[in-house]
């Protein structure tokens, strides 16, 4: 059969996959959730019910032919997991029904264990290009610093990756897009001061000055000033200055706010709203 069934975080749903779309009758109540990255596919089923998901902004564009946009292609609906890419859609496709969902971060996988933090450095390597950059750059400065590993996070499990967060003190971020800053708020319930760059929808939950501050945030793409910023927070975590252990606090605290309850509950508003106002669905109607 080509429809399958998609399993994760306890739901549950049906899917089918992109190469039996083409055999596949869809009822007047079915729904195509299809992902930013094939306009082809909205082209193709430009009658049917479609929704789009969209989580990030960085290749909207990218894939889309020249003078088009989703609106053309009978897209009306978007969900969105970044108040960025939101404002973004609406701003450029002129597109209303653009709704937010609350994600969640596994806080049972990503938590804080003060005692496993080592002084150690971790990134990203498919999300960064500067890292391996600013480790030569940081490792020039003294020999001091030449036994801080910078630990590149790639191949692992979600159980290996975790246990790199947990372990460093430090998570380096130089990604220069992002929707849902997945990785960054990994990182902070892991208790990672993460330093680098916001990649846009980091504004979303990155607070870089002040009594809330929850990361140290560098200009964005100027790896010279992350050099400094980078080199100026090792010298304070092994002075063991307060201002860290407020970072730490306040980072913990912007994770922990990403529960599953709210991306469920998001997630379920979105659907009340679509088939009520899109199919005549009433609120007891299955």
């Amino acid at each position: 059969s080509p429809c399958l069934l998609a399993t994760f975080a306890g739901y549950h749903a049906p899917y089918c996959s992109v190469q039996f779309l083409g055999i596949v009758i869809l009822s007047d109540t079915d729904v195509l959730v299809i992902p930013e990255g094939f306009p082809d596919i909205m082209k193709t089923f430009r009658y049917a019910n479609k929704v789009v998901i969209a989580l990030s902004s960085s290749y909207i564009f990218e894939v889309m032919p020249l003078g088009e946009n989703w609106k053309d292609y009978g897209i009306d609906w978007v969900m969105v997991n970044s108040k960025v890419t939101k404002a973004f859609i609406k701003w450029s496709m002129g597109i209303n029904n653009v709704c937010f969902i609350g994600t969640a971060i596994d806080h049972e996988l990503f938590n804080y264990f003060p005692g496993q933090k080592k002084l150690q450095i971790a990134y990203i390597n498919r999300k960064d290009t500067l890292s391996p950059l600013i480790e030569k750059i940081v490792k020039s400065k003294s020999d001091s610093f030449n036994e801080i590993q910078f630990i590149k996070i790639e191949g692992l499990s979600i159980n290996e990756y975790a246990a790199v967060l947990k372990q460093s003190e430090i998570y380096l971020t130089t990604s220069q897009s992002e929707g849902f800053p997945r990785s960054i708020l990994e990182a902070m319930a892991c208790g990672c001061i993460c330093i680098g760059f916001d990649g846009m929808g980091g504004k979303d939950y990155i607070v870089g000055s002040g009594e809330k501050q929850n990361f140290i945030l560098a200009e964005s793409m100027n790896f010279i000033d992350l050099s400094i910023q980078l080199v100026e927070l090792i010298k304070r975590i092994k002075k063991q200055e307060p201002i860290i252990e407020l970072i730490r606090k306040n980072a913990i605290s912007t994770a922990n706010e990403l529960s599953f309850d709210i991306e469920k509950s998001s997630i379920l508003d979105f659907w009340r709203s679509y088939f009520k106002k899109e199919l005549g669905f009433r609120e007891n109607e299955k």
